[in-house]
């Protein structure tokens, strides 16, 4: 999993760009689930699946405005931390 994760972060930018509009953005879904089992945290885990079961249909929108805010694509773990 950590190889899949490793390449997907080497796509260009516009590559993941493509990626994050509708019905291509399922790819950041399962992208998420990988994440959040490569870093073990189950909080961040158990909100990437409730957000497949659910498919927030404006949820591109949010990557989008991310990945150009960030420069990176959205994951939980930036906003749920494990540390104290």
């Amino acid at each position: 999993m950590k190889e899949f994760l490793d390449s997907v972060d080497k796509f260009s930018p516009a590559v993941k760009l493509i990626l994050m509009i509708p019905f291509l953005d399922v790819f950041w879904w399962i992208y998420r689930i990988i994440y959040s089992l490569e870093s073990k945290n189950g909080v961040a885990l158990i909100l990437s699946v409730v957000l497949v079961i659910v498919g927030i249909p404006f949820w591109w929108i949010i990557d989008i405005i991310y990945f150009l805010m960030k420069g990176k694509v959205f994951v939980f773990e930036d906003f749920i931390s494990l540390e104290n």
